[in-house]
């Protein structure tokens, strides 16, 4: 654990000037669409016409940003490998790599979306079950209820965080014969002692940042970077064995 974490920081450090300047530019192109989007909202007219053009440049920068942080995948994995041959030192190589790839990625997060809301069924139909109208106005049984809620939530991600956490390293990792169900299968197969206390952490880490908007925004690129490569490097552990 210790080794993994340490080559993690020096990957963070090493690549996180490469990263910042590839990713920049999809990020701030996407927030500017929707702040032109939130400004036209003033005007119903204007409102229609911006949504027609702001929401796909917005959901273009947004997967363009997706890509090039799941291509940390490729560097990391050429950081951690022997074979010094095969390197490849450039995010932007990685990038190329990606794209060769990239409507087989799109399926597989299809599929996993859907995969991710199968394992929440469980705090789904508990919501569905014991929510009411009338809880509406009982302040003291809307509480119990979402103390309720957020215990089950709790319970149902230790279903849910393994294949949450490690789901991109399967498809990275993935054999040509595996299926999108294999590598499901395999974010739970391979997990040992060190995988799950390292989901556990990044699944934790997500939660408590998720109240924090503006501490994530912050370090949401360096986190990027510290995760993806974590989680390589451990899953190319299993692998190897």
């Amino acid at each position: 654990m210790e080794i993994i974490f340490k080559l993690g920081l020096k990957f963070t450090q090493k690549y996180f000037k490469d990263y910042i300047l590839v990713i920049l530019k999809p990020v701030f192109i996407g927030f500017l669409s929707l702040f032109v989007l939130a400004v036209s909202l003033f005007n119903p007219y204007l409102s229609i016409i911006c949504a027609l053009i702001m929401l796909p440049v917005f959901c273009y920068c947004f997967w363009k940003g997706y890509l090039i942080t799941y291509a940390l995948n490729y560097l990391a994995y050429n950081f951690i490998k022997n074979d010094k041959k095969d390197i490849i030192s450039s995010l932007d190589e990685c990038i190329a790599f990606v794209k060769k790839d990239e409507k087989s990625l799109i399926s597989y997060l299809a599929f996993s979306a859907l995969a991710l809301i199968i394992l929440h069924i469980p705090f789904i139909y508990f919501l569905i079950k014991n929510f009411n109208i009338s809880l509406l106005s009982n302040p003291f049984s809307l509480l119990e209820l979402i103390s309720n809620s957020m215990k089950v939530f709790l319970l149902n991600q230790i279903i849910v965080f393994p294949f949450a956490n490690y789901l991109t390293q399967a498809f990275f990792f993935r054999k040509e014969e595996e299926s999108f169900f294999s590598l499901f299968l395999n974010c739970y197969r391979k997990l040992d002692s060190k995988g799950i206390l390292i989901a556990l952490l990044f699944t934790v880490l997500g939660v408590i940042l998720g109240n924090y908007i503006l501490i994530y925004i912050f370090i949401v690129f360096p986190l990027n970077l510290f995760v993806y490569s974590i989680n390589t490097f451990w899953y190319y552990s299993r692998i190897k064995i």
